[in-house]
């Protein structure tokens, strides 16, 4: 999962600055909803390519845990398992969703973050933040987007659970949680 998490900072942070470069105007700077859209494509981005394998595998991992009978030996095993089973989509479940958390958490977090940012150093006068005021904007940016966002982890955790399978020409049918 450690290396799930660091190949996912880094397609978000690298799209991140690749296209809020891009959006920048003449003059270097990004208005809110250039931001933002960088932010939706880092998140998108992420979650297309990183985030839907792993957190489906790591969701049918726990979930398979509170089984009587677990069927997985370990995540080896499960995406196995998964691909036997279901082909490439069986790691790709929900993929959507999570395609639409991230994208909109990277939209949040990181117009929150540089927002907040912008308006403490035109607060202090300062362009270089000290460490206490970036982890605290950090933490504020972090907060917003949890509360902003909570309902895209929602569907896409349902999505991806053991309950959940796929039909004919990739509708999802839910049991027990949306049923």
């Amino acid at each position: 999962m450690l290396l799930g998490n660091a190949a996912k900072a880094g397609v978000r942070f690298l799209t991140y600055d690749t296209v809020k470069a891009q959006l920048r105007d003449e003059n270097g700077k990004l208005t809110m909803a250039r931001m933002m859209l960088a932010g939706l494509c880092a998140g998108v981005i992420e979650g297309g390519t990183v985030v839907a394998p792993s957190e489906t595998i790591k969701t049918r991992l726990i979930h398979d845990q509170c089984m009587p009978k677990p069927q997985y030996h370990g995540m080896v095993d499960c995406v196995q398992k998964a691909i036997q089973k279901d082909g490439i989509r069986g790691i790709y479940r929900g993929v959507v969703p999570v395609m639409a958390r991230q994208g909109a958490n990277s939209c949040v977090r990181f117009a929150s973050y540089d927002t907040l940012k912008q308006l403490v150093i035109g607060y202090t006068g300062t362009e270089t933040l000290p460490f206490a005021y970036s982890f605290g904007l950090g933490m504020a940016a972090g907060t917003i987007t949890v509360y902003a966002t909570m309902p895209f982890d929602v569907v896409k955790t349902r999505m991806q659970s053991l309950s959940a399978s796929l039909e004919r020409y990739g509708r999802v049918r839910l049991h027990g949680y949306l049923a």
